[in-house]
């Protein structure tokens, strides 16, 4: 089934969708895998660090057919005082961002169902506040970094603060997008959306640095390949947790409670 040119639910982001979600490029040379073109394609970047969470060196992944599609499982509202805040709205913010930042180049579409989604996202939601705030697992191919498949789970909590849900929340959606998109690792400096954590009532976007990232994955290049030019072989499943780091949290909206959307 062909894919949608257009993300949706795109309540957060319709102003901007239209311009965005633009058709592929066509008649292009596609690389091997993204880091032919060298780790210094476009710097600064954070492609050659050392991930401070793990001790491992960052490795870059790809994708090889775009629109990359994505199904939006278990959802949660947030709704104190008539709020009614969806978590599928602020995912989507977050996650766009990655389109944005390309100008149009990286598209993403709503799939049609979860089996034929490429990257299904889901939200858990706990009785307290955890000591992770996302996990995403990424599906490899080992010899050449291409993804097949990709699932990010988002935790929401009953106590979590409005700005926590509203903000804080959209950045982990788009630090986990990245992970899925093209990063294996995080960044090591804290202005970076990657970074390995953040305060987990803070909004942070795509830096400069993140950027040159993802176009050094890719080589710039966010188009679909033939069927036949692609590397099979062995996968294994890359799994990276997102970290609060200690945040302080708003009194004056926190106990708030989350309910199943």
């Amino acid at each position: 089934m062909k894919k949608s040119s257009i993300l949706r639910p795109v309540t957060a982001a319709s102003a901007i969708a239209a311009g965005i979600f633009a058709a592929s490029c066509g008649g292009v040379s596609v690389p091997t895998f993204g880091t032919t073109c060298g780790l210094d394609f476009k710097s600064p970047n954070y492609a050659a660090d050392t991930d401070q969470s793990t001790g491992k060196a960052n490795t870059l992944r790809w994708w090889d057919e775009f629109p990359v599609s994505v199904w939006f499982g278990s959802s949660a509202t947030y709704d104190p005082s008539g709020a009614n805040i969806n978590s599928t709205d602020v995912i989507t913010a977050g996650i766009v961002r990655w389109v944005t930042a390309t100008g149009g180049r990286l598209q993403l579409s709503e799939a049609s169902s979860e089996d034929s989604a490429d990257i299904t996202i889901d939200v858990v939601i706990l009785s307290s506040k955890p000591s992770t705030l996302a996990t995403t697992i990424a599906t490899v191919v080992t010899s050449t970094g291409r993804v097949t498949k990709g699932r990010i789970t988002l935790y929401v909590w009953n106590g979590m603060s409005q700005q926590e849900f509203a903000e804080g929340f959209k950045a982990t959606a788009g630090h986990e997008m990245g992970h899925a998109l093209y990063l294996g690792g995080h960044s090591n400096q804290s202005a970076d959306l990657m970074y390995f954590s953040k305060p987990s009532n803070v909004d942070k976007n795509v830096s400069t640095r993140d950027f040159n990232t993802l176009e050094t994955a890719y080589c710039g290049l966010y188009i679909t390949r033939s069927p036949a030019s692609r590397e099979e072989g062995p996968t294994h499943d890359e799994t990276i947790c997102r970290l609060p780091d200690g945040g302080t949290e708003s009194p004056s909206d926190s106990g708030k409670v989350i309910v199943s959307g």
